[in-house]
């Protein structure tokens, strides 16, 4: 996948979570795209899985703020920020995701490597960075 088909299917990746749009996520995968949400993790098989999966995930925050940058074909990293919602507090993940396509530009596998920073680390790391 050329360089700018990478970035237009991070920036469509980037948009489904943001927007909460399952369906549009799906899309983004073959039928039988292989997600690892780490790499130690179960293996989620196929785009609606996939969407499913990560709403699931994901609908335990709001305000969510994703930012992704292509580091070299196939690899970026990922940031995003929101609240937890049960806590109303500030969350934040920060990582590294391996994507492959292919010839239709449909992602085949997804695989994650995150970060977590929690409320509470959040302050820490504050305090101690003054």
């Amino acid at each position: 996948m050329a360089d700018e088909a990478f970035a237009r299917w991070l920036a469509a990746y980037g948009a489904a979570l943001s927007n909460s749009d399952w369906k549009a996520c799906a899309d983004l995968f073959t039928e039988d795209a292989v997600f690892l949400p780490t790499p130690f993790d179960s293996i989620v098989r196929g785009g609606d899985a996939i969407a499913t999966h990560l709403g699931g995930f994901w609908s335990r925050f709001d305000r969510i703020r994703v930012v992704i940058e292509p580091i070299t074909p196939g690899w970026a990293h990922w940031h995003v920020a929101g609240h937890l919602t049960a806590l109303g507090e500030p969350y934040q993940f920060d990582g590294v995701l391996n994507a492959e396509f292919g010839p239709d530009g449909a992602c085949t596998r997804l695989v994650l490597w995150t970060e977590t920073l929690s409320p509470g680390e959040s302050d820490l790391l504050r305090d101690r960075d003054a």
